[in-house]
């Protein structure tokens, strides 16, 4: 899926994925999660993918070193103070810590999160202003799907901006 946010657009890339692997109760293995239908490997096991808690950490965030129409993301030339803010179908669930004055960084979370099928979860990157907070870009998995959780490793990136992150299954 592509989310336009201003003029960035960011893709939620995805690897090669199973489709005919393991099937429920079937024995897999999480590092080459090869489970097939509406199932993630879980303990060894292929496992219903929906109606449980995922960890979401190791949230790298890159930024171009100026804003998408060519500004300084702060007053007097300064470097953008990131923050993430993960969301759930639309509801902002979690919020990390700022980092002042960077480019980037790693957001180590972890930030929990239960899905359901269909759903949405998007990773949103924020510039903390005094005045007020400025939406960097977004990066969103909708819908959200078993193939889509057995990467592991997810990944938006485009026009400078990076966010890669771990879903691992709790």
């Amino acid at each position: 899926m592509t989310k336009w946010v201003g003029a960035v657009a960011v893709a939620l890339t995805l690897g090669a994925c199973g489709g005919s692997g393991p099937g429920p109760g079937e024995s897999c293995s999480p590092s080459v999660d090869e489970c097939s239908g509406e199932t993630i490997c879980i303990g060894g096991a292929c496992e219903a993918a929906f109606g449980r808690v995922y960890s979401i950490t190791d949230v790298q965030v890159s930024v171009p070193s100026s804003d998408p129409v060519g500004d300084a993301w702060d007053a007097f030339g300064g470097a953008p103070d990131p923050f993430i803010v993960v969301a759930v179908n639309g509801t902002p669930i979690a919020t990390s810590a700022t980092r002042d004055d960077a480019f980037g960084g790693t957001f180590f979370g972890p930030y929990d999160a239960t899905l359901i099928g269909g759903g949405s979860l998007a990773i949103e990157v924020w510039d903390e202003d005094v005045s007020a907070n400025d939406l960097m870009f977004t990066c969103e998995g909708s819908p959200i799907t078993a193939s889509l959780l057995r990467q592991r490793t997810l990944v938006c990136n485009s026009g400078g901006f990076m966010i890669q992150f771990q879903i691992d299954p709790r």
